[in-house]
């Protein structure tokens, strides 16, 4: 009677038989018998409808599938795809120009390297003309004069060679010493004003203080 129990098709539980069909295991997919008839408890099912549902559901995978494709990408022979070779395109393009940037930097770097040479040799040269100029000076102010200057001492100024670097130096040392000059007297200035604020703080402090045994006085007479 197991046995039976267990052969007996999906949906019959009854264990002493009394549900169980005459024909059992003879009806088809439908819930029919080799009559054409229903199965009792079994409803017929209709395919009505049925094809227009399975065209949608085609349509539905197609769609997802060239959805899916667009995003994928195209899958070439060596397993990159068509977004993964685009995006190695722009990063080599991206490190070429960063390779011409480079060059270009080094080019600038090398040409302000040589700028900045050429400056320090002017500077340096400059250093020289006002060192001599100096020493010129000096001598003059303790009246020994060199034989190579006792000739330009005779003449006047206009009679004197005019040497290009020689002025250019004793203009800069000129504008040297007027610039030492102000930045002494702006130092002066902000010492005054250093030294009129402390004095008026100063005064201020000895006001308060004779306020104060003022107001002491005045409560011991009291």
């Amino acid at each position: 009677e197991r046995l039976n129990d267990i052969r007996r098709k999906p949906g019959n539980y009854t264990l002493n038989g009394i549900h169980d069909w005459a024909n059992r295991r003879t009806a088809d997919l439908n819930g029919r018998n080799d009559s054409g008839n229903a199965e009792p408890g079994h409803p017929t099912l209709s395919y009505a409808g049925t094809e227009s549902e399975i065209a949608k559901i085609k349509q539905r995978v197609i769609r997802a599938a060239q959805h899916f494709a667009k995003y994928r990408g195209t899958t070439f022979q060596d397993g990159r795809t068509e977004n993964e070779d685009r995006t190695f395109g722009k990063r080599k393009s991206a490190m070429a120009d960063i390779g011409t940037e480079a060059e270009q930097r080094k080019q600038f770097i090398t040409e302000t390297e040589h700028r900045i040479a050429e400056l320090e040799q002017q500077i340096e040269k400059g250093r020289d003309i006002d060192e001599r100029i100096q020493r010129i000076k000096e001598r003059r102010t303790v009246g020994r004069t060199s034989p190579l200057d006792r000739g330009d001492t005779r003449r006047t100024g206009t009679e004197r060679p005019a040497y290009r670097g020689t002025k250019d130096a004793a203009q800069r040392i000129s504008d040297l010493e007027r610039e030492i000059k102000q930045r002494e007297q702006s130092r002066e200035y902000s010492s005054i004003k250093e030294r009129l604020e402390a004095s008026r703080q100063s005064i201020a402090e000895r006001e308060r203080e004779a306020a104060k045994r003022k107001r002491h006085d005045r409560g011991m007479s009291r």
